[in-house]
């Protein structure tokens, strides 16, 4: 019984620590590669990582310079994004844009309505963000 305690106390606490990385609402908004407090200072983040919405919410990705926002079709994985050999994403490959739903414009903001339930990749395809500095969410 007290290891089931314990469990259940160490499982709480993962919760709470792990809550401020993510978001619940109609509609949010993503800081893409920018400060959350207003700085524009560039970053390779995206803040909060993880965003849960329902069918048919948007989400608003604010984009920092330079960055470019790319969103994956539903169960697109990081493993599946093609690369080139120095790392930066293959924009070019068929395969890469075949999986694709958006492309942003280079240091543009981009707002999209979800209207399939699951989990959607996004991520930088500027320069080696993705591979690199691990820019995706």
């Amino acid at each position: 019984m007290r290891k089931l305690a314990t469990l259940i106390g160490i499982v709480m606490l993962m919760l709470l620590v792990a809550l401020p990385l993510t978001a619940f609402a109609d509609t949010v908004t993503v800081m893409f590669g920018r400060e959350s407090n207003g700085d524009n200072a560039s970053t390779h983040q995206l803040e909060p990582h993880n965003v849960f919405i329902l069918e048919g919410d948007s989400v608003f990705f604010d984009g920092g310079v330079p960055h470019t926002v790319v969103i994956y079709r539903l169960g697109i994985t990081p493993d599946e994004v093609v690369l080139l050999g120095n790392g930066r994403v293959n924009n070019a490959d068929p395969t890469e844009q075949a999986n694709r739903l958006v492309t942003g414009a280079d240091n543009g903001n981009v707002t999209y309505q979800f209207d399939e339930a699951g989990r959607y990749l996004v991520i930088c395809s500027r320069g080696t963000h993705f591979s690199a500095d691990g820019m995706f969410g």
